[in-house]
């Protein structure tokens, strides 16, 4: 589907797309499960996704910024906002399988567990970094960059096994253990 404005879809229960989803700006919503199979990609604009679980099998990218809520779990792969923040959000799990960049702040937020296995901040140009775990843990399995700040904070442990990278402060909070390499 391909669209020089807006494309919006608001489906009542699930919302499935399996080709390429391409607008100046894009709003996906679904009552159930929001699943992209196919890349997901704005002009001009915004692009916002928001589901009871969300889950994305290929590239979500936006000349914007990019803007995922679950109500319970998001399962993204690459994510890349070039002109604003990436801002996931999850009620249960959040599961970054692809690489997380943005021209702004990647601002990740899940009640329970972060799972981050893809790199964050790769381009060299996203400015912060901040994984909150309210009540779970961070486990980070791949590179994390900000040219700012990198902010890791967790209600349980928070496991780091790749490099952590920012141009001035690394803060990690855990009310569990600290494990990093």
């Amino acid at each position: 589907i391909e669209s020089d404005a807006t494309l919006d879809i608001d489906a009542g229960a699930n919302l499935t797309t399996n080709g390429t989803l391409t607008a100046n700006t894009v709003l996906l919503s679904a009552e159930h499960t929001l699943t992209t199979n196919g890349t997901v990609g704005t002009t001009g604009g915004n692009a916002t996704l928001t589901g009871n679980n969300v889950v994305t099998t290929s590239a979500v990218t936006s000349t914007g910024a990019i803007t995922v809520i679950g109500d319970e779990d998001v399962t993204l792969a690459d994510i890349d906002a070039n002109g604003g923040n990436a801002e996931p959000t999850a009620g249960g799990v959040l599961t970054l399988n692809g690489t997380t960049d943005a021209a702004g702040d990647v601002i990740a937020i899940a009640n329970d567990r972060i799972w981050q296995r893809g790199a964050i901040g790769g381009d060299a140009d996203t400015v912060n970094v901040t994984l909150t775990a309210r009540e779970g843990m961070i486990n980070s399995d791949a590179d994390i960059s900000a040219t700012t700040n990198v902010t890791l904070n967790a209600g349980d442990d928070v496991d780091v096994a790749t490099t952590t990278t920012a141009g001035q402060t690394i803060s990690i909070a855990a009310g569990g253990d600290v494990n990093a390499n």
